[in-house]
């Protein structure tokens, strides 16, 4: 038996010539069809003003590199714009909270400022938005340090003020990262943040951060590389200019040709370290290093001490040079001694782990007055020497 399927389409018939009014109908009816980006609805409601925000935006970055890697959504520049006007940078809000008035007052003083910013992180904290945004922690951080940066005047300071503006400027970014500070609640801390920030930079002074960013973090043994703090950890190790462990190169990670690589490699540790189970995880910021495509093939899944014994020929048989090279990475004393031991443990694993957390945490600390709560005796351990 056949059934008869009737469509019935409806006709809306609008009298209204508006443009911006028949845009937010349009908005408005969506609502229930096609998910669109707050970008794109704002991209209606402004061409209801008249406004080509597209075309407007390629005008703006053209011959930019870093606002377009770091932004690639355009919403952290229209996030801007709204922080310079003093309203609310919420996403969602965009569509209704950016017009005309506002994008003219402050397009240009958002994008440059995005620009210098994406600058800053490349060469003082090692985010590599020279190539693409992999390595960014949080991208909500930009719209706040984009405003601090335009409204005190980071580029007409001398050169004694902005070397101090810029200890404020990565303290506020190191420990925000660490923090995980925008895991929740993000639009209020960018507003709070902006003004903080604002405050610290113009006083010299960095006790006017948010009070939780001046606090011990957390979790740093238990981060992952592809987390907030993972990510930090590992723009760190790129600014401080860590080396391959064959070549003796100094690697970055905006290089195509460098990977993330396992000391100890989960085939390894699931193949020979006794008690190993399923919950165990290598995938720890902790147990990587960033270095070269073809020395990560060659260590592949081997044991930690064939791998150094690898660096060590690499070096001519110079043991100080190839220590020097996990150096560059925190890894030394009794963590190397691990390494390159012969027969290994799960519980050496694990204390290799809590070593190079306690070598991280205390580069960082140096460099950036950032402080570890550390929650274990890591620095105590009972280590084995090599055998």
């Amino acid at each position: 038996e056949e059934k008869n399927y009737s469509i019935i389409i409806l006709n809306i018939v609008v009298e209204e010539t508006d443009s911006r009014v028949l845009s937010r109908i349009f908005s408005t009816l969506n609502n229930t069809g096609l998910a669109l980006t707050s970008f794109e609805l704002t991209v209606s409601e402004m061409y209801g003003e008249g406004v080509d925000l597209i075309q407007g935006i390629e005008d703006l970055t053209d011959g930019m590199v870093m606002v377009k890697s770091l932004d690639p959504t355009h919403e952290i520049l229209l996030q801007t714009v709204l922080l310079m006007d003093g309203k609310d940078p919420k996403k969602s809000l965009i569509p209704k909270s950016l017009n005309k008035n506002n994008w003219a007052a402050h397009q240009k003083s958002a994008v440059t400022s995005l620009e210098a910013v994406g600058d800053f992180l490349t060469q003082q904290l090692g985010f590599a938005l020279d190539v693409d945004n992999s390595n960014v922690p949080y991208d909500a951080i930009f719209a706040p340090l984009a405003y601090a940066w335009h409204e005190a005047e980071i580029n007409k300071k001398s050169p004694k003020d902005k070397a101090l503006a810029f200890n404020i400027i990565k303290r506020y970014v190191v420990s925000s990262c660490l923090h995980q500070r925008f895991t929740e609640g993000v639009n209020n801390k960018q507003r709070s943040d902006a003004r903080f920030l604002l405050e610290a930079i113009e006083n010299n002074d960095m006790s006017l951060l948010d009070s939780s960013l001046l606090e011990k973090y957390t979790n740093l043994k238990q981060a992952t590389p592809g987390g907030a703090i993972g990510k930090m950890v590992r723009c760190i190790l790129n600014q401080k200019g860590a080396k391959d462990l064959m070549t003796g190169s100094v690697v970055k990670i905006s290089s195509r040709n460098t990977q993330l690589h396992h000391l100890w490699p989960t085939q390894y540790c699931k193949k020979y370290l006794k008690n190993w189970n399923e919950r165990d995880s290598c995938n720890l910021i902790s147990n990587i290093a960033i270095i070269e495509t073809s020395s990560n093939n060659d260590f592949k899944n081997a044991d930690p001490k064939d791998q150094y014994k690898s660096s060590l020929d690499g070096c001519n048989k110079q043991t100080e040079k190839a220590n020097d090279l996990y150096y560059s990475h925190l890894i030394d004393g009794a963590a190397l001694e691990l390494i390159k031991k012969s027969e290994k443990t799960k519980a050496d694993f694990e204390n290799f782990i809590s070593l190079r957390t306690v070598a991280i945490a205390s580069y960082i600390n140096a460099e950036y007055g950032v402080e570890y709560a550390n929650q274990e005796k890591d620095d105590n351990l009972d280590v084995d020497e090599a055998s």
